[in-house]
C-alpha cells in the first residue's frame, strides 16, 4: 500500500503540476489574447475618433455649402425677379418705340403733304399777287385814261359852252 500511496501522491502531484502548467498556459494565452483585443479595440477607437473628426469636418463643409446654396438660390430668385421686371420694361419700351415710329411716319407723311400744299398755296399766292399787280397796273392805266378823258370832256364842254353861249 505504501507503493500505491506513493503512486497516488505522485500521480496527484503530476496532476496538480499539469493543472498548474495548463492554468499558467491558459492565463498566458488569455493575457495575450486580451492584450491583442485591447490593442485592436484602441486602434478601432482611434479610427472611430478620426472618423468622427472627419465627419464633423465634412458636416461643417456641408453646412457651409448648404448656406452658400441658399444664398445663391435667393440671389437667383432676386435676379430672376429683376430680369422679369426688366424684360417687361423692355417690352413696354419696344411697344412705345413702335408706336412712336408709326406716329413719326404719319407725321412725316402729313408734313410732306402739308409742304406740298404750302408750295401749292405759295404758287397760287404768287400768281394771285402777279394778277393783282397786273390788274392794278391796268387800273392805274385806266384811271389815267379816265382822267385824260375827263380832261377832254371838260375841255370839250368848255368849248361847247363857249360855242353855245
Amino acid at each position: 500500500m505504501s507503493y500505491m500511496k506513493k503512486n497516488v501522491n505522485l500521480g496527484l502531484l503530476f496532476l496538480i503540476v499539469a493543472i498548474l502548467v495548463s492554468f499558467a498556459g491558459f492565463a498566458a494565452y488569455y493575457q495575450t489574447t486580451f492584450f491583442d483585443l485591447t490593442k485592436s479595440y484602441e486602434d478601432k477607437v482611434g479610427k472611430i475618433d478620426n472618423l468622427v473628426d472627419t465627419l464633423s469636418l465634412e458636416k461643417t463643409k456641408l453646412n457651409q455649402t448648404s448656406t452658400q446654396l441658399q444664398v445663391k438660390a435667393e440671389r437667383e430668385k432676386e435676379l430672376s425677379g429683376k430680369y422679369d421686371s426688366l424684360r417687361d420694361v423692355k417690352e413696354q419700351l419696344e411697344d412705345d418705340k413702335a408706336l412712336l415710329q408709326s406716329e413719326l411716319s404719319s407725321t412725316k407723311s402729313e408734313l410732306g403733304s402739308k409742304t406740298i400744299e404750302l408750295e401749292s398755296t405759295k404758287s397760287s399766292l404768287t400768281a394771285a399777287q402777279n394778277t393783282i399787280t397786273e390788274k392794278e397796273s391796268i387800273i392805274s392805266s385806266r384811271n389815267s385814261e379816265i382822267s385824260n378823258l375827263n380832261s377832254q370832256v371838260n375841255s370839250l364842254q368848255a368849248q361847247l359852252s363857249a360855242c353855245t353861249g
